[in-house]
């Protein structure tokens, strides 16, 4: 009887290991996934420039994301990666997204690697044969040299005579840098959509078919 009894209380002694380690990797998993903010950038079913917000908000809930999706006139907060704006009209279509690289837990990106995630972002129809070939245009900050703003362009090639589906005029992509590499991303059919760390008046370095190092 006695081993019986021993038998039993091993066993739930067991069980609750067993669920207290399930709580913690649990608990390790969301945190991992909290901090982790390059996964939450790069994830491969992040919504896209051009899409409607819910995808957005689906996004932030399905990565268990919601402080760090936001959108731009929600209150602010410090934590949030992805900042979205949307048409005021009623289409809820995402016009602009601000990717913050500099609150990621992991190092900073260099302009290369910053390059390849925002144009992860692009809308699904910048490949569709109206847009012609970007422009890559490079400016100094006319304040501080070690910061530049590197501008990608795509532009619709007859967007007055042939634009059915009412497709943005432009397109960009936006890189800010400093000292440190890659700062803040910004994708975008607005050219002044940027934040205060630019000014106007900075000076082209650059405009070709290419960033040249």
């Amino acid at each position: 009887m006695k081993k019986l009894d021993n038998l039993f209380f091993n066993k739930i002694n067991l069980v609750i290991i067993i669920t207290i380690f399930g709580i913690l990797l649990t608990a390790c998993d969301s945190s991992e996934r909290e901090i982790d903010g390059l996964s939450l950038l790069t994830n491969k079913e992040h919504p896209k420039m051009w899409e409607k917000e819910d995808k957005f908000l689906n996004y932030a809930e399905k990565m268990g994301a919601e402080k760090k999706v936001r959108f731009m006139e929600e209150d602010y907060n410090d934590e949030s990666l992805i900042t979205y704006s949307h048409h005021e009209y009623g289409d809820e279509i995402v016009y602009s997204i601000w990717l913050q690289i500099t609150r990621i837990k992991e190092k900073r990106l260099g302009l290369d690697k910053s390059l390849e995630i925002a144009k992860t972002y692009l809308p699904s129809f910048i490949d569709n044969g109206k847009y012609k070939s970007p422009i890559y245009s490079i400016y100094q900050d006319k304040e501080d040299k070690d910061k530049k703003y590197y501008l990608i362009t795509y532009k619709y090639k007859d967007y007055y005579e042939d634009n059915p589906n009412k497709l943005p005029a432009h397109v960009y992509i936006k890189l800010y840098t400093d000292e440190k590499g890659v700062s803040d991303i910004f994708i975008t059919n607005r050219r002044g959509y940027t934040y205060s760390t630019f000014k106007s008046g900075n000076k082209l370095i650059s405009e070709t078919d290419q960033f040249v190092k």
